[in-house]
């Protein structure tokens, strides 16, 4: 039901040209939050879940400045409002184990509402459905106490957003992880690193001089975090950091490199939910890293195995 809920929200408002940035863009939508609650935040984890085993989240995060002149190159003596200003955005996911070590799942961000000013000076305020990420993963190396564990990720983008709102791209694109990690009994550390495959959705701009934003296409990513338990309450707190990032495959170039860190807490309960709060700082000043990201988080997994799936 609360899938029914998101889409008609999405598309209860119209996304013409008028009423949104008034650029065609690409899906700016950065925050990606583990679909199988595996790992920490963004960081995958290599564990599966079992076969038929489900989770299910609810991630809010509201971004301010996801998309501002200044990160556009737009350099002026009065850059203006920011052309994404603010963004709240509900990700919705749901993942199921499969045999033999696999694990896939379906999240599907909502941006419930994003308002801004476009270069030409008009307001807008929207919401609008993101590109549905399609998730697969298989566990082909397991965590032991003498080595790590490894799996590969696949995630594909079905293209339901709107260029006019960053929402999503003009076509499907794919992205390939490899995903390595290792938990001791204090201290749990993730690596991510893979390749995306993506349109080239570059826009140009009239802001003076008529520019080319060169900011889609393949990209390098890279994910890693840490999560320490703390001494109370059973160790059911913890604390992690998630240091997330991308940059292009063909012009490195800073306003194109999103990377944040991540910072926040998890109570885990014994009804197998998880409590997450935190916020990211932002490390470079490229298109899709927001000034700010605040996020909250309910999520859940079902007691076919004896604890949350790492």
């Amino acid at each position: 039901m609360i899938y029914v809920v998101l889409l008609l929200i999405a598309f209860a408002s119209s996304t013409a040209l008028a009423q949104s940035t008034g650029l065609q863009g690409y899906n700016l939508l950065t925050f990606k939050p583990t679909i199988d609650g595996s790992g920490i935040l963004q960081t995958v984890g290599t564990k599966s879940l079992e076969p038929w085993q489900i989770h299910e989240g609810l991630y809010l995060s509201s971004n301010k400045g996801l998309l501002r002149r200044e990160s556009m190159g737009l350099k002026t003596v009065n850059p203006g409002p920011d052309v994404i200003r603010w963004q709240f955005v509900d990700d919705t996911v749901l993942a199921i184990g499969l045999p033999g070590s696999i694990t896939t799942g379906l999240d599907i961000p909502v941006v419930m509402y994003q308002r801004g000013q476009n270069l030409t000076g008009t307001p807008y305020a929207q919401s609008e459905l993101g590109d549905i990420r399609y998730f697969v993963k298989w566990n082909f190396l397991k965590d032991n106490p003498s080595l790590f564990g490894a799996a590969i990720v696949l995630n594909t983008y079905i293209p339901t957003g709107t260029q006019a709102l960053f929402t999503g791209s003009s076509e499907a694109m794919q992205d390939f992880m490899l995903v390595l990690d290792k938990k001791w009994e204090n201290i749990y550390l993730g690596l991510n690193f893979g390749f995306q495959i993506a349109p080239n959705d570059n826009f140009t701009v009239a802001a003076g001089p008529p520019a080319v934003i060169q900011g889609s296409g393949n990209r390098y990513l890279f994910s890693t975090g840490v999560k320490v338990p703390l001494a109370i309450q059973k160790k059911s707190w913890a604390v992690f950091s998630d240091f997330t990032g991308s940059w292009l495959a063909r012009n490195l170039v800073q306003n194109s490199f999103p990377t944040e860190a991540i910072i926040g807490i998890e109570k885990h309960f014994a009804s197998n939910i998880d409590f997450l709060l935190g916020n990211s700082i932002r490390i470079t000043n490229a298109m899709g890293e927001p000034l700010r990201r605040y996020f909250i988080a309910l999520r859940w997994t079902s007691t076919r195995e004896s604890k949350t799936a790492e």
